[in-house]
């Protein structure tokens, strides 16, 4: 496939040129309007030239100009689109992006469909949306274009994930829960009763603990959290979030411990999703683990007005792995999951007002980092 400039872009004389050629071809026409999907037609820049009803109603466009010369990313708000000044298609990420890969594959096969998982920003608040796109290289006035159609399965894939907690990772705690307690009713010796009632505890905290996270999720993706500021110290909340998740370790190779470099001071916030967010950062870094494994919690303060709390394994993630680990939907660990990273960043930036990032190398391994401002009650 030859070479593509992915900075180029049309003027909007050659855009409004070519706006009106598609709007003559009235059987071309005719056919975009009555998919049922959203649909864009694309010049050799991926700049929309065309687009049907039912995307110019979904985006609540007010003229043909909102739309015409905008790439897909930018008229979705990706938060990536706008990183370079050359728009979407040019950050880092955009290399690992389904719809540019699409676009670009279909140039030499035609037809290609993949998926783009976008992380989208609207007035500051964060948002996923999970597409399936197919990219069908067409020619309008002897230049290459696309016919792109998308179609959101933000909704299905939602389902999906809920299937696999409720029907697999719930089941498997209940169905624990349930073992231990008809092993208990029959169990004479009063010390092997102590010993099962001291394993039913924990799965039953898991279980209610599982319960409570979806509950969260699904009220922070709605916008109905109502934010509820307490104070704790720094340590205690850390302590409290390595109990909940030894839960987590069937492997005693595999150790959670405190940073020597851990700093205690008073933390002001929302502390039920900080927790949760740490939580996540902790079970993802249990998930990831290679026996043995040592996984480090530290935190510390920027003069008690920031508060920075980072949890490291010692496992490398690659570039492009890396790059896609906040898209809901994403994960290296099958379908129906990658809802944890995802989590983090939405809670840590659409409710606690701080950040979150991950870093790593071969040296020195992957560290999630949560950085969230001291907020007054």
């Amino acid at each position: 496939m030859q070479s593509i400039d992915l900075t180029k872009r049309s003027n909007e004389i050659e855009l409004e040129e070519y706006w009106q050629i598609v709007k003559s071809k009235k059987d071309l026409i005719k056919i975009v309007d009555t998919i049922p999907l959203l649909v864009l037609i694309l010049n050799k820049n991926r700049q929309a030239i065309y687009y049907n009803k039912k995307l110019y109603e979904d985006l609540n466009a007010k003229s043909y100009k909102d739309i015409i010369g905008k790439r897909p990313g930018e008229m979705f708000s990706c938060i990536h689109a706008f990183v370079e000044p050359t728009g979407c298609g040019n950050s880092p990420f955009c290399k690992y992006c389904g719809a540019l890969n699409a676009i670009l594959k279909s140039y030499e096969f035609g037809t290609k469909t993949d998926f783009c998982r976008l992380t989208t920003s609207t007035d500051g608040v964060r948002g996923s949306m999970d597409l399936e796109v197919t990219a069908s290289a067409i020619e309008i006035k002897e230049q290459e274009c696309t016919l792109f159609v998308i179609k959101d399965i933000s909704d299905y894939n939602r389902r999906i994930y809920l299937e696999r907690i409720f029907f697999h990772d719930l089941s498997n705690t209940a169905g624990a829960i349930v073992t231990t307690t008809d092993m208990i009713k029959s169990e004479d010796d009063s010390d092997a009763k102590e010993e099962l009632i001291e394993l039913l505890v924990p799965a039953a905290n898991q279980l209610l603990n599982e319960i409570t996270a979806q509950q969260e999720i699904q009220k922070a993706e709605r916008g109905d959290w109502s934010p509820d500021i307490s104070t704790s110290t720094s340590l205690a909340l850390i302590y409290d979030c390595l109990s909940i998740s030894n839960n987590y370790i069937f492997d005693d190779s595999v150790k959670l411990v405190v940073s020597t470099d851990a700093v205690d001071f008073e933390t002001t916030t929302e502390l039920t999703l900080l927790k949760r967010v740490l939580l996540n950062m902790l079970k993802n870094a249990i998930e990831a683990s290679i026996s043995p494994e040592i996984i480090t919690i530290k935190c510390y303060t920027d003069d008690n007005e920031m508060y920075i709390f980072s949890v490291n394994n010692q496992r490398f993630i690659p570039e492009d792995i890396r790059m896609q680990l906040f898209q809901r939907s994403y994960s290296t660990k099958g379908k129906g999951r990658g809802v944890g990273t995802y989590s983090m960043r939405l809670l840590a930036e659409n409710y606690l007002k701080g950040s979150v990032t991950v870093t790593s190398t071969k040296a020195e391994g992957t560290t999630f980092t949560v950085m969230v401002p001291k907020i007054e009650k």
